[in-house]
């Protein structure tokens, strides 16, 4: 099984997790499996772990537009497409806190209780995993899969953006995010980066941030 023939929805592909580090496959194809662990102990080093997994594979695409897609259908109400397509968005918006808010508010939509109760977990845990990875401090940033992660944490910490800045240094790719309230909030985006550029490399067209 590849990175992007994971299942249609995030349950399915957590259920199916097992099968996915297969002899032969490629690095970020146990993203499932790891993602799995990592809800069972949600910890800086399993959240990490995760995250070098997606960052690996070739189905990361940490600039593409299938959130805000997934937002607006579920605006619209229309669960079941939205459903559909987070489902399609597997593994690329995993370790997504703001997907699987999206998520709890499809189930809801859907009724079912269960599939809510498991997107609750899973939102929660990722914003966890994310806050554990630093203070949002210069010499200890949040480590970050895409641009949302960056709201989602902003918003957990009750703190607004008024200007965002990208800095290279050492070789890392920081994102640092001044609040209203004079604070610098910083984030690694080294992963993302380095993924849209391998990317642009190869002639893709790049993303539009969420």
């Amino acid at each position: 099984m590849s990175c992007h023939s994971l299942g249609r929805s995030v349950l399915m592909l957590v259920l199916a997790a097992g099968g996915l580090a297969a002899a032969g496959e490629p690095p970020g194809a146990d993203v499932g499996k790891l993602f799995q662990e990592f809800l069972k102990a949600p910890t800086r080093e399993s959240y990490l772990r995760v995250h070098k997994a997606l960052a690996s594979c070739e189905a990361y695409r940490p600039y593409s537009l299938d959130l805000s897609q997934i937002g607006d259908l579920v605006r619209e109400k229309k669960f079941k497409e939205a459903k559909a397509l987070l489902g399609k968005a597997m593994p690329n918006l995993l370790l997504s806190p703001r997907a699987h808010l999206y998520g709890i508010q499809i189930a809801r939509g859907l009724g079912d209780e269960a599939a809510v109760a498991r997107e609750r977990d899973a939102f929660r845990k990722c914003l966890k995993g994310i806050l554990s990875t630093g203070d949002g401090t210069e010499s200890k940033p949040y480590v970050v899969s895409r641009v949302s992660d960056e709201y989602d944490v902003l918003r957990a910490l009750r703190k607004r953006k008024t200007r965002q800045g990208l800095m290279h240094r050492n070789g890392r790719s920081y994102d640092a995010v001044t609040c209203t309230d004079g604070s610098t909030v910083w984030f690694d985006v080294t992963a993302a980066f380095a993924a849209m550029s391998r990317r642009l490399k190869k002639g893709a067209q790049p993303d539009e941030k969420d």
